[in-house]
């Protein structure tokens, strides 16, 4: 099969072609990258990809030719010594950062190489519970695929490049720390609280706050009957987007137990400073005796969360009937620094939102089609009802992707003149009627505004998005792979 590679990038290595999200529950994502025709010939002894972003953190991937230390002392003199393509192909995932405290778990990574003809000739290699720590950041397959397989037993396209893709699956950041209690009896009687140390996420700092019997708990709801502490999470960062933040919980409080919540789904203002609604935890024994302190200096109490997502989150306000002088549009940023419009439109039976790029100046004309790189974004939306009585309206869709063109610099790109900017249309399964007049409870009684809630998922910059073998041989695996699905379904019925 004959493949178009992109020849703007001259620099060996990974390009990262398509990213597919699996699902909506959970952060589960596959990750295409085209290996280099350099790599597979046994001209680089190895290629990596450019970082990307996945679960709050950055990532790459590597391939290499595995050889022993003696033979790479050996070819000092003249790097085409060693004949990298008769040694075994490995990979590896890399974690970019990860801080003191921290440990990041993949329930499962699958690297697959598909085969060009038959599905069940795919090189796969799965495993599970894969954890990485400051100690240990990445995973590495050593002697994946062995010399000479990918050419003799047709692999490679026509071109000698082939596809690596790279399926993650269920990706958590766990925080653990120790909390540091006052050594000096009197100021741990003293004491009403207790916070971790700031720890980096997902580009924001957090910190983890224990408090008791404070004068903010009554503002929080504090019941006075209810001796227990109260814990959240505090952003110490002044992002310009909300923050939807999954989590679960345990605190250890001394020799008492552990109790354990969640999971919580929760959004943070960008405010900086902000936090977390505050919860109770532990047992009531542990706290009702009034004569002992909550706390002594000998206490030992350790924090652990887990933190599943973390989303960045835009709210825009508009109105849907005053099409006069753009009010049915707002303008968003997304976390990549890239400018959007969301317009609404009323003229149908359900509410429709276009979501495309301002044509103004930071937007440049580029007729060079094929040498473009493009942005893969995903995103959601949902309606956010005045009225809290009400539920929030979800679009058809779970998430869409949207496919912008960039130039080599990063700035976004339209093709030429003539042609549109990218643009992504979504329905509401709501009746256009209720957001037209504020009775339904949908829209703001004083300007009949709606609220809606952008949530950012994703954002890559792949080689390039027009179609071609790549995806072709993707989609002629995904089309085997339904019909012997059904077959089998068909044969135990």
């Amino acid at each position: 099969m004959r493949s178009h590679t992109n020849t703007a990038n001259k620099v060996p290595g990974l390009q990262l072609h398509r990213v597919i999200r699996l699902g909506d529950k959970t952060n589960n994502q596959v990750f295409t990258f085209i290996v280099p025709s350099q790599l597979t010939k046994g001209f680089l002894q190895s290629v990596q990809s450019k970082e990307f972003h996945y679960g709050g953190h950055r990532w790459f991937i590597r391939m290499e030719y595995y050889t022993e230390p003696n033979e790479c002392g050996s070819g000092k003199e003249d790097p085409h010594f060693i004949q990298y393509r008769k040694q075994p192909l490995g990979v590896s995932i890399h974690l970019c950062s990860i801080s003191s405290g921290m440990t990041c778990r993949l329930k499962s990574v699958k690297f697959t190489i598909p085969h060009q003809e038959c599905y069940m000739q795919n090189l796969i290699h799965e495993s599970e519970d894969v954890h990485f720590r400051c100690s240990s950041v990445s995973y590495k397959v050593s002697k994946w695929i062995e010399s000479g397989l990918l050419t003799n037993e047709h692999y490679l396209f026509d071109d000698s490049t082939c596809i690596l893709e790279v399926e993650l699956q269920e990706f958590v950041t766990t925080y653990e720390e120790l909390l540091r209690v006052p050594r000096d009896s009197k100021e741990a009687v003293r004491c009403r609280s207790l916070e971790s140390t700031t720890f980096p996420f997902a580009g924001d700092d957090w910190s983890f706050i224990v408090d008791w019997n404070t004068p903010q708990d009554k503002s929080r709801g504090h019941n006075k009957d209810d001796s227990r502490p109260k814990f959240y999470i505090q952003r110490h960062s002044s992002p310009k987007h909300w923050t939807r933040l999954k989590y679960e919980l345990a605190v250890s409080w001394h020799d008492y137990g552990t109790s354990r919540l969640g999971p919580f789904d929760q959004l943070i203002n960008p405010e900086s400073g902000a936090t977390t609604k505050a919860y109770t935890f532990g047992d009531s024994k542990w706290f009702s005796n009034s004569s002992t302190p909550v706390i002594t200096s000998k206490h030992r109490i350790s924090v652990k969360i887990d933190f599943h997502s973390v989303v960045h989150i835009s709210r825009v306000d508009l109105i849907p009937t005053a099409p006069q002088g753009g009010r049915n549009c707002a303008r968003v940023v997304d976390p990549s620094g890239v400018d959007w419009i969301i317009m609404s439109d009323i003229l149908g039976t359900y509410v429709r939102l276009k979501l495309f790029l301002p044509n103004e100046s930071n937007t440049k004309h580029n007729d060079n089609e094929s040498n473009m790189a493009v942005r893969s974004t995903a995103w959601s939306v949902q309606l956010i009802p005045y009225e809290s009585s009400l539920n929030i309206v979800k679009s058809m869709s779970s998430f869409y992707v949207i496919y912008t063109p960039i130039n080599i610099s990063g700035q976004i790109t339209t093709a030429n003149s003539t042609k549109p900017s990218p643009c992504q249309e979504v329905v509401l399964p709501l009746d256009v009627e209720k957001v037209c007049s504020s009775n339904f409870g949908y829209s703001r009684p004083e300007d009949n505004a709606i609220t809606l809630r952008i949530e950012w998922l994703y954002s890559h910059v792949l080689s390039r998005g027009d179609y071609h073998n790549y995806d072709e041989l993707v989609a002629m695996q995904r089309y085997n792979l339904i019909i012997k699905f059904v077959c089998v379904n068909i044969k135990a019925f």
